[in-house]
């Protein structure tokens, strides 16, 4: 292969290596996105549970059970 040919799949390549390393940058940046969500949505989750056991208990009805 001549210099000029390696050049020009060089450059024929170049948008196509751009592109795909922005894809795969962005893929890997909105999954981690939306890890980050679930994760903070489990801990508010669990943060409300904790902060719901730390209320006085009320009676529980036992309808006409006693």
């Amino acid at each position: 292969m001549s210099a000029e040919e390696i050049d020009l799949l060089f450059w024929n390549l170049l948008p196509a290596v751009i592109l795909g390393t922005a894809y795969a940058i962005w893929k890997f940046w909105t999954h981690h996105q939306a890890k980050a969500a679930k994760a903070a949505a489990r801990l508010a989750l669990k943060e409300k549970r904790k902060n719901r056991s730390q209320l006085p208990k009320k009676p529980k009805h036992h309808h006409g059970r006693n």
